[in-house]
Order: C-alpha cells, then structure tokens, then sequence
C-alpha cells in the first residue's frame, strides 16, 4: 500500500526491466510513425474545430436556406456523390438567396483540403478568420508543430541508419514504389524480431520465416488468412503485416506498370488467379453483385469469387515474393547463403517459376 497525501496523485511505479528486443533502428522507425500520426491527428482536430467554428457562424449569420445548403453539400459527400457536383449545387443555391460570400470561407476550406493544399497554406488561411471569431486554438497549433518538428528530426534519423544499410544501397532504392521512408518501415518492421547482436539475415534462417513474422502465411487451422482472435496473443507482427499490405502493396499499384516491375508482377499474378478460377469453373463476379445472408453481409456462395477478394490474393501473393526477395537480398548483404527458393526446395516447383529481386530502371 502506497501512504499517499490526500488530494495527491499517485506516483506511478517503475515497471520491472522490461526484455530488450529489436534494434534502436525499428525503434526509431515505430517512434517516426507514431510521431507521423500524433502530427496528422492535430492536423485534422484543427481542421475538423474550423469547419465546426465556420459553420456555426454561417448558422447565426445566414438564412435557414443557406444552413440546408451547407447540410445537404456535407450529406452529399458523406454518400460518396461528386464533389464538384455537390459545390457547384450548394454554390447555386448560395448564390441565389444571395448570401455565397457569406459561406465562401467554409467552401473554400473543403476545397482547399480536397486539392491537397499544403498545411502550411490551409493554416495561413484559417488562422486570421479563426482569431477573428475567437475560435483558434493555439494550443493545438502547438502540438501539431512539436510532433512536425520531432517527425523531421526522426525522419533524418532515418535516412542516416538505411543509408547504412546495405540491404537498401544495393536493391531497395532501385525498386519503383519504394522510397527510403517506406523501406525503412519495412526493414524497421523485421529488426523488431531482433534479440541483441542479431542481424536480419542470421535471425531469419529461412524466407518462410520471414513470411510467417510478417502474418502473410495462412492459418493451418482455416488454410486461409490469419485474423485476430480475442483473447489470443498474436503470432506475427500486426504493424508489419498492415505496412506490407497496405503500404507496399498499395505503393506498388500506383506504378506505372512500364517501369514498375512489381506492378507488373501484381498483373501477372492477378492473370494466374484468373486463369486457375475459371479452369475450376468458378465465376468471378463485382463485388456488389454478391449475394447477402441473414445478417445483410455480402458472401461467396461456392463457385463464385468477387473481384475484390481476387484483388487481395494477387496483392498478397505479390508482397509475398517481394518479402521472399528482400530476404534474399538481405542475406547476401550479409554474406550468407540463400539456398534454393522455397517454392522449388520444398514445394517442388519448377526451376524456371523463380523470380530473382525486381531492379528497375530509375527515371
């Protein structure tokens, strides 16, 4: 029992050492992106409490044709519908009753955040309007600026430890879609494995393993997906897993398909699952166009696959090989053998399925 004064609050306790595990570089890597995320949420509070303060003001000043204006150009963007068709009506209807110039600023910062306006640019423009109606909060002007700041302190961090790496001076920087921040997630994500004096290439004795820490392997359970059981601690590391599928993979399908070798690897596999559905007989079919159960949720009756879970096996089988060439490159980075693929070792697949590390040609 603690003897604390009345009124005080308790003194936390120290934890117990806790085990030290991963590299001051994945460290460094999951405080960038934890710092990223803690400047991107004042960001958005700033601009969430400026739309709140502009509409309100259009709420005391305007007339109640303006405020369904307002209301029915916010309802439009909720359903997804064109955003220049719902300004265009809402600035019609403004402009009829004759009071745009009183809601422009609010349009205008939706427009602003819609065109991708640096913050920089979207704060210059509100701060002035916000002081004026005593709504700015330089509190949280404060806080966006500490994490930025920290952000780019940590992002050069990071750019001195991948250019120590060989892993990126020798592949990673020629692969389209992988920037040094993204390649540092990635590498960073791995070395959380890491006990001290460990190195990617001695820890992961194999690509499978590799793999499996990064949760892209299947269940043997189910045969499918790993997914997150309550109550159950998870066997591979969920961050990673979400910047390989989300990131990577996302990064990747952005490629020009003529200069990206990934993407056109992500073709390629999509095109396999395609050929294999039909030859069985399946048939592929919109998403939308499945049919839902008692629960109103869209499934597969068998025989049939939706696009977009099609979309989802060719993406992960394509990070896959990626995670596979980044253990290759990685091992010989380190001077270790990589032995034959997996696919070929153990699954018995044909010499001539290897696919080496992409390298493409930087323009």
């Amino acid at each position: 029992m603690h003897n604390e004064k009345e009124g005080e609050e308790a003194v936390p306790e120290i934890p117990e050492i806790i085990e030290l595990k991963g590299t001051e570089f994945s460290e460094a890597a999951a405080e960038f992106w934890d710092e990223q995320r803690a400047r991107i949420r004042y960001q958005l509070k700033i601009i969430a409490g400026a739309k709140w303060a502009l509409k309100q003001e259009i709420s005391t000043r305007c007339s109640k044709e303006a405020v369904k204006a307002i209301t029915d150009f916010e309802e439009a963007l909720k359903a997804k519908r064109s955003f220049e068709e719902a300004f265009t009506k809402a600035q019609k209807t403004l402009e009829e009753v004759g009071e745009w110039e009183k809601c422009a600023s609010y349009f205008a910062l939706y427009e602003m955040v819609k065109r991708k306006r640096s913050f920089e640019k979207i704060i210059g423009f509100l701060k002035p309007k916000l002081l004026q109606l005593e709504r700015w909060s330089e509190w949280r002007a404060r806080m966006y600026l500490r994490h930025e700041e920290h952000e780019e302190e940590m992002l050069e961090q990071l750019r001195v430890s991948m250019g120590e790496r060989p892993v990126w001076n020798n592949w990673l920087n020629e692969v389209q879609g992988m920037g040094l921040v993204l390649a540092a997630q990635v590498t960073g994500g791995f070395e959380t494995a890491l006990e001290p004096g460990e190195t990617l290439g001695s820890h992961f004795k194999g690509a499978s393993q590799m793999i499996a820490f990064a949760g892209l392997d299947v269940d043997p359970k189910t045969g499918k997906a790993w997914k997150r059981v309550k109550g159950e601690k998870l066997r591979y590391n969920a961050m990673l897993r979400s910047v390989l599928i989300g990131r990577v993979g996302s990064s990747f399908l952005k490629q020009n398909p003529a200069k990206s070798g990934y993407r056109r690897l992500y073709d390629q596999q999509k095109a396999r699952l395609i050929k294999r559905f039909e030859k069985e007989g399946a048939k592929i079919v919109p998403s939308s166009k499945l049919p839902k159960n008692s629960e109103g949720k869209r499934y597969e009756p068998k025989g049939i696959i939706s696009e977009g879970h099609l979309h989802q096996m060719a993406l992960r089988a394509t990070v896959k090989i990626f995670v596979h060439h980044f253990w290759e490159e990685v091992r010989r980075s380190e001077g270790l053998p990589c032995g034959l693929p997996y696919v070929i070792d153990v699954l018995g697949h044909p010499a001539s399925s290897y696919i080496p590390p992409i390298r493409d040609t930087k323009v």
